[in-house]
Protein backbone atom coordinates (compact mmCIF):
# COMPACT_ATOMS: atom_id res chain seq x y z
CA UNK A 1 0.00 0.00 0.00
CA UNK A 2 1.41 3.89 -0.52
CA UNK A 3 3.15 4.55 2.51
CA UNK A 4 1.37 8.34 2.04
CA UNK A 5 -2.09 7.05 2.48
CA UNK A 6 -0.79 4.74 5.76
CA UNK A 7 0.91 7.61 7.04
CA UNK A 8 -2.15 10.00 6.50
CA UNK A 9 -4.65 7.12 8.00
CA UNK A 10 -2.29 7.00 11.04
CA UNK A 11 -2.63 10.64 12.11
CA UNK A 12 -5.94 10.35 11.37
CA UNK A 13 -6.79 7.64 13.69
CA UNK A 14 -3.86 8.63 16.09
CA UNK A 15 -2.01 5.26 15.97
CA UNK A 16 1.28 3.77 14.44
CA UNK A 17 1.71 3.59 11.16
CA UNK A 18 1.27 -0.39 11.28
CA UNK A 19 -1.71 -0.24 13.28
CA UNK A 20 -3.45 1.83 10.77
CA UNK A 21 -2.36 -0.70 7.90
CA UNK A 22 -3.38 -3.70 10.11
CA UNK A 23 -6.71 -1.76 10.31
CA UNK A 24 -7.39 -0.93 6.81
CA UNK A 25 -6.39 -4.73 5.50
CA UNK A 26 -8.86 -5.90 7.84
CA UNK A 27 -11.55 -3.47 6.57
CA UNK A 28 -10.64 -4.36 2.91
CA UNK A 29 -11.04 -8.20 3.68
CA UNK A 30 -14.57 -7.66 5.16
CA UNK A 31 -15.49 -5.85 2.02
CA UNK A 32 -14.37 -8.15 -0.10
CA UNK A 33 -16.14 -11.04 1.79
CA UNK A 34 -19.50 -9.35 1.57
CA UNK A 35 -18.93 -8.73 -1.79
CA UNK A 36 -18.11 -12.55 -2.34
CA UNK A 37 -21.33 -13.73 -0.15
CA UNK A 38 -23.59 -10.86 -1.34
CA UNK A 39 -22.54 -9.74 -4.56
CA UNK A 40 -22.14 -6.19 -3.23
CA UNK A 41 -21.16 -3.99 -0.03
CA UNK A 42 -22.09 -1.19 1.74
CA UNK A 43 -19.56 1.63 2.39
CA UNK A 44 -21.31 3.78 4.80
CA UNK A 45 -21.43 7.29 4.20
CA UNK A 46 -19.87 6.53 0.49
CA UNK A 47 -22.56 4.49 -1.43
CA UNK A 48 -22.25 0.92 -2.58
CA UNK A 49 -20.02 -1.49 -4.15
CA UNK A 50 -21.74 -3.81 -6.43
CA UNK A 51 -20.40 -6.54 -8.54
CA UNK A 52 -21.47 -7.51 -11.70
CA UNK A 53 -20.06 -9.43 -15.14
CA UNK A 54 -18.56 -6.19 -16.22
CA UNK A 55 -16.83 -5.62 -13.14
CA UNK A 56 -17.28 -3.66 -9.87
CA UNK A 57 -19.08 -0.71 -9.92
CA UNK A 58 -19.43 2.09 -7.66
CA UNK A 59 -22.95 3.91 -6.47
CA UNK A 60 -22.60 6.94 -4.58
CA UNK A 61 -24.83 8.12 -2.24
CA UNK A 62 -27.28 10.86 -2.79
CA UNK A 63 -25.36 13.17 0.39
CA UNK A 64 -21.68 12.19 -1.75
CA UNK A 65 -22.79 12.93 -5.00
CA UNK A 66 -24.19 15.99 -3.59
CA UNK A 67 -21.37 16.91 -1.78
CA UNK A 68 -19.32 16.83 -4.89
CA UNK A 69 -21.25 17.83 -7.65
CA UNK A 70 -22.88 20.52 -5.62
CA UNK A 71 -20.85 23.61 -7.40
CA UNK A 72 -23.06 22.33 -10.97
CA UNK A 73 -25.95 21.82 -9.83
CA UNK A 74 -29.06 23.70 -11.62
CA UNK A 75 -27.50 23.92 -14.93
CA UNK A 76 -29.01 23.55 -18.09
CA UNK A 77 -27.53 22.73 -21.97
CA UNK A 78 -27.42 26.16 -23.53
CA UNK A 79 -28.23 25.98 -27.42
CA UNK A 80 -25.89 27.62 -29.64
CA UNK A 81 -26.90 29.27 -32.71
CA UNK A 82 -24.52 29.40 -35.82
CA UNK A 83 -22.83 32.93 -36.71
CA UNK A 84 -24.97 34.60 -38.95
CA UNK A 85 -22.03 34.94 -41.29
CA UNK A 86 -23.20 31.53 -41.93
CA UNK A 87 -26.72 31.68 -42.47
CA UNK A 88 -27.82 31.33 -46.37
CA UNK A 89 -30.51 33.86 -47.20
CA UNK A 90 -32.29 33.66 -50.16
CA UNK A 91 -33.98 37.00 -51.90
CA UNK A 92 -36.19 37.17 -54.79
CA UNK A 93 -35.78 40.16 -57.43
CA UNK A 94 -39.35 40.79 -59.33
CA UNK A 95 -38.51 42.62 -62.56
CA UNK A 96 -40.72 44.97 -65.05
CA UNK A 97 -42.48 43.16 -67.39
CA UNK A 98 -40.04 44.62 -70.28
CA UNK A 99 -36.68 43.32 -69.12
CA UNK A 100 -38.49 40.04 -68.28
CA UNK A 101 -36.88 38.98 -71.49
CA UNK A 102 -33.11 40.04 -70.63
CA UNK A 103 -33.70 38.24 -67.45
CA UNK A 104 -34.52 34.97 -69.27
CA UNK A 105 -31.34 35.16 -70.74
CA UNK A 106 -29.24 35.82 -67.94
CA UNK A 107 -31.39 33.22 -66.17
CA UNK A 108 -30.24 31.12 -68.67
CA UNK A 109 -27.01 32.29 -68.61
CA UNK A 110 -26.24 31.38 -65.13
CA UNK A 111 -27.75 27.86 -65.48
CA UNK A 112 -25.28 27.43 -67.64
CA UNK A 113 -22.24 28.86 -65.11
CA UNK A 114 -20.92 26.59 -62.80
CA UNK A 115 -23.03 27.29 -59.38
CA UNK A 116 -21.07 28.84 -56.45
CA UNK A 117 -21.14 26.89 -53.15
CA UNK A 118 -21.99 30.76 -51.00
CA UNK A 119 -24.88 30.85 -53.56
CA UNK A 120 -28.38 28.77 -53.46
CA UNK A 121 -29.29 28.18 -56.88
CA UNK A 122 -33.16 27.19 -57.61
CA UNK A 123 -33.51 23.79 -60.00
CA UNK A 124 -34.07 24.11 -63.83
CA UNK A 125 -37.26 24.69 -65.25
CA UNK A 126 -38.94 23.65 -68.40
CA UNK A 127 -38.45 26.67 -71.26
CA UNK A 128 -42.16 27.93 -72.00
CA UNK A 129 -42.71 27.52 -75.96
CA UNK A 130 -42.20 30.38 -77.83
CA UNK A 131 -45.70 32.32 -78.65
CA UNK A 132 -46.45 32.77 -82.99
CA UNK A 133 -44.79 36.49 -84.51
CA UNK A 134 -49.18 37.98 -84.02
CA UNK A 135 -49.09 37.85 -80.42
CA UNK A 136 -45.37 39.06 -80.11
CA UNK A 137 -46.67 42.08 -82.39
CA UNK A 138 -49.66 42.53 -80.56
CA UNK A 139 -47.79 42.51 -77.40
CA UNK A 140 -45.22 45.32 -78.15
CA UNK A 141 -48.28 47.21 -79.42
CA UNK A 142 -49.53 47.22 -76.27
CA UNK A 143 -46.51 48.09 -74.00
CA UNK A 144 -45.18 51.25 -76.28
CA UNK A 145 -48.71 52.18 -75.64
CA UNK A 146 -48.31 52.01 -71.68
CA UNK A 147 -46.17 54.37 -69.85
CA UNK A 148 -43.21 53.28 -68.83
CA UNK A 149 -42.51 52.82 -65.50
CA UNK A 150 -39.55 52.93 -63.33
CA UNK A 151 -37.68 49.70 -62.08
CA UNK A 152 -38.73 49.13 -58.34
CA UNK A 153 -35.72 49.73 -56.27
CA UNK A 154 -33.94 46.69 -54.22
CA UNK A 155 -35.36 46.63 -51.28
CA UNK A 156 -32.86 46.90 -48.32
CA UNK A 157 -31.06 43.71 -46.94
CA UNK A 158 -31.81 43.05 -43.26
CA UNK A 159 -29.26 43.13 -40.92
CA UNK A 160 -27.22 40.50 -39.77
CA UNK A 161 -28.68 39.10 -36.32
CA UNK A 162 -26.04 39.33 -33.32
CA UNK A 163 -24.20 36.35 -33.61
CA UNK A 164 -24.51 33.97 -30.04
CA UNK A 165 -20.86 34.77 -29.10
CA UNK A 166 -21.86 38.37 -29.06
CA UNK A 167 -24.44 38.08 -26.62
CA UNK A 168 -23.91 38.36 -23.11
CA UNK A 169 -23.47 35.64 -21.05
CA UNK A 170 -25.86 34.73 -18.47
CA UNK A 171 -25.02 34.89 -15.29
CA UNK A 172 -24.72 31.96 -13.49
CA UNK A 173 -27.10 30.60 -10.67
CA UNK A 174 -25.83 31.31 -7.34
CA UNK A 175 -24.73 28.13 -5.58
CA UNK A 176 -27.18 26.53 -3.46
CA UNK A 177 -26.10 26.57 -0.08
CA UNK A 178 -25.58 23.09 0.98
CA UNK A 179 -25.03 21.10 4.12
CA UNK A 180 -21.63 19.81 4.50
CA UNK A 181 -21.24 15.52 4.25
CA UNK A 182 -21.67 13.80 7.46
CA UNK A 183 -18.28 11.81 8.34
CA UNK A 184 -18.18 7.97 8.10
CA UNK A 185 -19.41 6.39 10.68
CA UNK A 186 -16.77 4.05 11.28
CA UNK A 187 -14.45 7.06 11.93
CA UNK A 188 -17.31 8.37 14.68
CA UNK A 189 -16.98 5.13 16.32
CA UNK A 190 -12.35 5.40 15.90
CA UNK A 191 -12.79 9.24 17.70
CA UNK A 192 -14.71 7.83 20.75
CA UNK A 193 -12.37 4.63 21.25
CA UNK A 194 -9.26 6.83 21.59
CA UNK A 195 -10.29 7.65 24.81
CA UNK A 196 -8.59 10.49 26.98
CA UNK A 197 -5.35 11.83 26.08
CA UNK A 198 -1.99 10.60 28.04
CA UNK A 199 -1.44 14.03 30.15
CA UNK A 200 -4.58 13.95 31.63
CA UNK A 201 -4.24 11.33 34.15
CA UNK A 202 -0.40 12.54 34.42
CA UNK A 203 -2.02 15.92 35.43
CA UNK A 204 -4.85 14.30 37.80
CA UNK A 205 -1.71 12.30 39.59
CA UNK A 206 0.67 15.25 40.06
CA UNK A 207 -2.65 17.37 41.73
CA UNK A 208 -3.12 14.54 44.05
CA UNK A 209 0.11 14.43 45.26
CA UNK A 210 0.53 18.22 45.94
CA UNK A 211 -2.58 17.79 48.04
CA UNK A 212 -1.06 14.91 49.79
CA UNK A 213 2.14 16.75 50.32
CA UNK A 214 0.13 20.07 51.92
CA UNK A 215 -2.00 17.87 53.88
CA UNK A 216 0.97 16.02 55.90
CA UNK A 217 2.94 19.47 56.18
CA UNK A 218 0.09 21.40 58.00
CA UNK A 219 -1.14 18.40 59.71
CA UNK A 220 2.28 16.22 61.11
CA UNK A 221 2.64 18.53 63.82
CA UNK A 222 0.96 17.03 66.60
CA UNK A 223 -1.54 19.65 68.26
CA UNK A 224 -2.57 19.79 71.81
CA UNK A 225 -5.66 21.30 73.03
CA UNK A 226 -5.58 24.04 74.30
CA UNK A 227 -7.48 24.82 77.53
CA UNK A 228 -9.40 28.26 77.70
CA UNK A 229 -9.01 29.61 81.27
CA UNK A 230 -11.30 31.97 83.20
CA UNK A 231 -9.93 35.43 83.22
CA UNK A 232 -7.10 35.65 85.74
CA UNK A 233 -7.13 38.06 88.60
CA UNK A 234 -4.99 40.34 89.62
CA UNK A 235 -3.80 38.20 91.98
CA UNK A 236 -2.35 35.75 89.67
CA UNK A 237 -0.95 38.40 87.00
CA UNK A 238 1.39 40.42 89.51
CA UNK A 239 4.52 38.42 89.26
CA UNK A 240 6.30 37.55 92.77
CA UNK A 241 9.39 39.15 93.85
CA UNK A 242 12.30 36.95 93.63
CA UNK A 243 14.31 35.69 96.88
CA UNK A 244 17.07 38.30 96.07
CA UNK A 245 14.85 41.28 96.29
CA UNK A 246 13.82 40.58 99.38
CA UNK A 247 17.39 39.79 100.94
CA UNK A 248 18.42 43.16 99.46
CA UNK A 249 15.33 44.90 101.08
CA UNK A 250 16.46 43.49 104.69
CA UNK A 251 19.78 44.42 104.58
CA UNK A 252 20.91 48.39 106.81
CA UNK A 253 20.74 51.05 105.43
CA UNK A 254 23.93 52.12 105.91
CA UNK A 255 24.92 49.78 103.32
CA UNK A 256 22.36 51.11 100.60
CA UNK A 257 23.72 54.26 101.00
CA UNK A 258 27.46 52.71 100.27
CA UNK A 259 26.20 50.62 97.04
CA UNK A 260 24.26 54.63 96.28
CA UNK A 261 27.73 55.96 96.30
CA UNK A 262 29.75 53.54 94.28
CA UNK A 263 27.16 52.02 91.67
CA UNK A 264 28.06 48.33 90.29
CA UNK A 265 25.73 46.97 87.61
CA UNK A 266 25.42 42.88 88.29
CA UNK A 267 24.01 40.31 86.28
CA UNK A 268 20.88 39.06 86.42
CA UNK A 269 21.13 35.30 87.94
CA UNK A 270 20.37 32.82 85.08
CA UNK A 271 17.11 31.55 85.40
CA UNK A 272 16.70 28.67 87.79
CA UNK A 273 16.35 24.95 86.50
CA UNK A 274 12.54 24.05 85.30
CA UNK A 275 10.79 22.22 88.19
CA UNK A 276 8.72 18.99 87.16
CA UNK A 277 5.26 19.82 86.20
CA UNK A 278 5.99 23.85 85.16
CA UNK A 279 3.93 25.03 82.12
CA UNK A 280 5.45 27.08 79.01
CA UNK A 281 4.57 28.53 75.49
CA UNK A 282 5.90 26.28 72.39
CA UNK A 283 7.06 28.59 69.60
CA UNK A 284 8.48 26.17 67.72
CA UNK A 285 9.01 22.51 67.21
CA UNK A 286 11.55 20.72 64.93
CA UNK A 287 13.50 17.47 63.88
CA UNK A 288 16.82 19.20 63.88
CA UNK A 289 18.94 20.54 66.66
CA UNK A 290 20.79 22.91 65.32
CA UNK A 291 17.61 24.84 63.56
CA UNK A 292 16.04 24.70 67.52
CA UNK A 293 18.47 26.16 68.63
CA UNK A 294 18.86 29.15 65.87
CA UNK A 295 14.93 29.85 66.98
CA UNK A 296 15.94 29.85 71.01
CA UNK A 297 18.54 32.41 70.25
CA UNK A 298 15.89 34.32 68.00
CA UNK A 299 13.61 34.31 70.79
CA UNK A 300 16.49 35.52 73.51
CA UNK A 301 17.49 38.22 72.01
CA UNK A 302 14.08 39.18 71.83
CA UNK A 303 12.74 38.66 74.82
CA UNK A 304 16.00 39.62 77.03
CA UNK A 305 14.36 42.65 78.63
CA UNK A 306 11.41 41.18 80.19
CA UNK A 307 13.77 38.26 81.35
CA UNK A 308 11.85 35.23 80.40
CA UNK A 309 13.87 31.86 80.07
CA UNK A 310 13.83 30.33 76.83
CA UNK A 311 14.92 26.41 76.35
CA UNK A 312 15.00 23.81 74.20
CA UNK A 313 12.53 20.61 75.28
CA UNK A 314 13.50 17.08 73.58
CA UNK A 315 10.28 14.87 73.09
CA UNK A 316 10.21 11.63 70.79
CA UNK A 317 7.04 10.70 69.44
CA UNK A 318 6.11 7.91 66.97
CA UNK A 319 10.38 6.89 67.01
CA UNK A 320 10.82 10.88 65.98
CA UNK A 321 12.90 13.26 67.93
CA UNK A 322 11.46 17.01 67.91
CA UNK A 323 13.09 19.72 69.62
CA UNK A 324 10.62 22.29 71.16
CA UNK A 325 11.51 26.02 71.61
CA UNK A 326 9.77 26.35 75.04
CA UNK A 327 9.45 30.17 76.24
CA UNK A 328 8.78 31.08 79.79
CA UNK A 329 7.36 29.12 83.26
CA UNK A 330 4.18 29.46 84.53
CA UNK A 331 2.53 27.33 87.57
CA UNK A 332 -0.67 26.80 85.60
CA UNK A 333 -2.17 26.50 81.82
CA UNK A 334 -4.09 29.61 82.83
CA UNK A 335 -1.21 31.49 83.19
CA UNK A 336 0.89 30.73 80.73
CA UNK A 337 -2.26 31.70 78.01
CA UNK A 338 -2.31 35.21 80.26
CA UNK A 339 1.28 35.15 79.21
CA UNK A 340 1.15 34.68 75.87
CA UNK A 341 -2.32 37.18 75.17
CA UNK A 342 0.38 39.64 76.63
CA UNK A 343 3.19 38.71 74.12
CA UNK A 344 1.24 38.54 71.58
CA UNK A 345 3.36 41.01 69.06
CA UNK A 346 6.52 39.42 70.17
CA UNK A 347 5.02 35.02 69.75
CA UNK A 348 3.62 33.24 67.11
CA UNK A 349 -0.13 33.29 66.66
CA UNK A 350 0.15 29.38 67.20
CA UNK A 351 1.99 29.27 70.34
CA UNK A 352 0.73 26.37 72.45
CA UNK A 353 0.67 25.89 75.87
CA UNK A 354 3.00 22.84 77.12
CA UNK A 355 3.57 21.00 80.39
CA UNK A 356 7.71 20.54 80.32
CA UNK A 357 8.92 16.96 81.28
CA UNK A 358 11.92 16.30 83.79
CA UNK A 359 14.18 16.04 80.93
CA UNK A 360 15.55 19.29 79.91
CA UNK A 361 18.07 21.06 77.35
Amino acid sequence: MSASLIQQLAERLGCTPEAAEAALRQYIDRIQKQLAQEGQAILPGLGHLIRSEEGLRFEPDASLAQAVNHRFAGLEPVTVEPPSSQAYRKTEVVLPEGEESEATEETEAAEEAPTSPFYEVEPETPQAEAPPPEAEEAASAVMEEAPTTPPPEPEPEPEPEASAESAEPTPPSPEPSLRPPRPPRFRVEEERRRGLPVWVPAALLIVVLGAVAVWFLLFSRPSEPEVVPPAPSQAEVQPTAPAETTAAAATPAADTAAETSTPTVEAPPPPAPPAPGDYALIVGSVTSQAAAERIAERFRRTLSERGLPVTIVATSTGGTTRYRVAVGRYSSPEEALAAKRQLGDVLPPDAWVLRIPSTTQ
